[in-house]
C-alpha cells in the first residue's frame, strides 16, 4: 500500500497554500506594517454557564439542555487584537447567551486568522457530527484585497450557509465591515478597500439571506472618527472597544437565532427589538441598507408567492454586561463533545 497521499488531498493542500500566499502578498502591498497573527489570543473555554447557574459545590445540576454555539470565520471572529479571554467574541457571545437563555452554552471556535470564504469548508468540517445550534460566521475581510471575484465569494458563502442550515444550524452572518477605514491600509488602497468592502457586504447580504441566514451590518462610522480608541496597535484589527461595538450589534441576531433553535422555559418573553422599529423590505433594499444603517439586522422570510421578504430591524444595541474575569466566570471544565 502506497504511503503517498491521494492526489486530491495534495491538490487541496497546494491550492490552500497558494490562496494563503496570494492573500499575504496582497496585504504586503496595501498595508503599512505587519499585522498581529492571533497567537496571543486566549483560547476560550468549552462550556459557559449562566451567572445564576447552581454552584458545582451544591451537587445540583441544570435540567436545561445546553445550546451549541459555533464561531466561524477569520481574525475578526478569532478576535485578533485582544489579550484577555473575557474580551473575545466567542466568550462575550457565549456568556451573553448563557445569561439570556439560562442554560449552558457549549462553544466551538473554528475561526482562523487569515481565513477567506474559500477556506471555510476546512472549518465547517470541524462541526461535522456535532450537535447543531447557533453558528455565527464572520468572514470577508481577507477577501477584500485578495485577487478574487466578489460575486464568486458571495456564492461560496451561500453554499456554506446552506450546508449549515441543512445540518440543523441557525446561522448569523456579519456583513463585511469597511476594511478601507483601517489606518494600517496605505492611502492609495483605502478607496479601493472601502468600495470592495461595501460591494462584498451587499453581495453577502443577498446571498446569506437567500440561503436562510440572518445578516448583521457591521458598518461603523465610529472607526473613522475614533481610530485611536477602536483599533489595536497594529492599526488594522479592532481593539477590545472596537470588538465590543461589533459584539453589541451582533448580539440581537444571535439571541434571535438562539430563541428560534432553543427556547428554555421563561425565555420566550425576552424582547429583542421594539415592535415599532420593525419593517418589511425587499432583498435589494436590504443590500442598500447594509452599509447605510449601522448595526441593522436582516431576517429572511419567504412570502406566500415564493418571493423572499426581509424583516428589517434598524441599528439596535443590546448593552453587554461587564466582562467576567477568569476568577468570576462560571464555567465547566469538561467538554460536552
Amino acid at each position: 500500500m502506497s504511503s503517498f497521499p491521494a492526489p486530491g488531498l495534495v491538490w487541496r493542500r497546494v491550492t490552500r497554500r497558494l490562496r494563503r500566499a496570494a492573500v499575504q502578498a496582497g496585504y504586503r502591498i496595501v498595508l503599512r506594517n505587519p499585522l498581529w497573527d492571533g497567537t496571543s489570543v486566549p483560547a476560550p473555554r468549552p462550556r459557559y454557564l449562566p451567572s445564576t447557574f447552581p454552584s458545582p459545590t451544591t451537587g445540583r445540576s441544570c435540567e436545561t439542555a445546553a445550546l451549541h454555539l459555533a464561531v466561524v470565520g477569520d481574525s475578526s471572529a478569532l478576535t485578533v487584537g485582544v489579550h484577555r479571554g473575557e474580551h473575545t467574541v466567542s466568550t462575550v457571545l457565549a456568556t451573553a447567551l448563557a445569561d439570556a437563555l439560562g442554560c449552558p452554552i457549549d462553544l466551538t471556535l473554528t475561526a482562523r486568522a487569515g481565513a477567506t470564504t474559500t477556506s471555510l469548508p476546512r472549518q465547517l468540517r470541524t462541526l461535522t457530527g456535532t450537535t447543531p445550534g447557533v453558528a455565527i460566521v464572520q468572514i470577508g475581510g481577507n477577501d477584500v484585497f485578495a485577487p478574487v471575484r466578489l460575486s464568486r465569494t458571495a456564492e461560496q458563502l451561500a453554499c456554506h450557509v446552506r450546508d449549515l442550515r441543512t445540518a440543523g444550524w441557525q446561522v448569523v452572518v456579519t456583513a463585511c465591515p469597511d476594511i478601507g477605514a483601517a489606518p494600517a491600509v496605505r492611502r492609495f488602497a483605502r478607496l479601493v478597500g472601502t468600495k470592495r468592502s461595501r460591494r462584498l457586504a451587499a453581495l453577502q447580504t443577498a446571498a446569506a439571506l437567500r440561503a436562510g441566514a440572518s445578516v448583521v451590518s457591521l458598518t461603523a462610522p465610529e472607526f473613522r472618527t475614533d481610530p485611536d480608541g477602536l483599533y489595536c496597535p497594529d492599526r488594522f484589527h479592532p481593539s477590545p472597544a472596537g470588538y465590543r461595538l461589533f459584539q453589541q450589534r451582533a448580539l440581537p441576531a444571535v439571541l434571535h437565532a438562539a430563541h428560534t433553535h432553543h427556547a428554555p422555559g421563561g425565555s420566550a418573553d425576552l424582547v429583542l427589538h421594539a415592535d415599532q422599529h420593525r419593517c418589511w423590505i425587499t432583498l435589494s433594499e436590504a443590500q442598500r441598507q447594509v452599509h447605510h444603517t449601522p448595526g441593522a439586522t436582516f431576517y429572511p422570510h419567504p412570502s406566500l408567492n415564493g418571493a423572499l421578504l426581509v424583516h428589517h430591524h434598524p441599528g439596535h444595541l443590546i448593552p453587554l454586561a461587564a466582562p467576567r474575569t477568569s476568577s468570576t466566570a462560571r464555567t465547566m471544565t469538561t467538554t460536552a463533545r
